[in-house]
């Protein structure tokens, strides 16, 4: 992975589960939630710590933190709503490609981070996928899988991903 590619995915696995953070912190503190919806806050809370923790350590080259930064990342792939269970996050940077209703095609794009659980919601379904997680999620696999005795940490010449 070049040096531009590990600070890019840590700096937005770092401000994006800062932000989510903040977010969740403010609606929690902002209104009273209902226990389930507590549940589910608490929830991506956590999976947000873990992404800032985790991001920090990629940023500092920590080749332990290129396997645990893959489930972040995968978690972030799917877009999914229906009638029956909706979900959706994303830390960072999202780049979504989905079909809906009647085939019709969405392109989204956007900073900073959204989370979305809900069963039984009553949306129409939507399936899609966050393009910009795969990219990341395949340098991070690939990351993870490298001989740490072999570094091409540089700007120049290497792999061109």
């Amino acid at each position: 992975m070049k040096v531009w590619q590990r600070r890019l995915i840590g700096t937005f696995m770092l401000g994006g589960s800062f932000t989510g953070i903040a977010v969740i912190s403010q609606t929690a503190l902002a209104s009273e939630l209902d226990a389930a919806t507590t549940v589910i806050a608490a929830v991506f809370l956590l999976l947000y710590a873990y992404g800032l923790v985790v991001g920090l350590r990629v940023l500092e080259d920590q080749k332990a933190a290129y396997p645990l930064a893959l489930p972040f990342w995968i978690l972030q792939i799917p877009v999914l709503a229906s009638p029956w269970l909706t979900f959706a996050m994303f830390a960072g940077m999202k780049v979504d490609l989905t079909i809906g209703p009647a085939w019709k095609l969405g392109f989204n794009v956007q900073w900073g981070a959204q989370f979305g659980f809900s069963a039984l919601s009553g949306s129409p379904l939507v399936v899609g996928v966050n393009v910009f997680a795969v990219w990341v999620a395949r340098l991070v696999w690939k990351e993870s899988r490298r001989d740490p005795e072999i570094s091409d940490n540089t700007e120049g010449d290497g792999d061109s991903d």
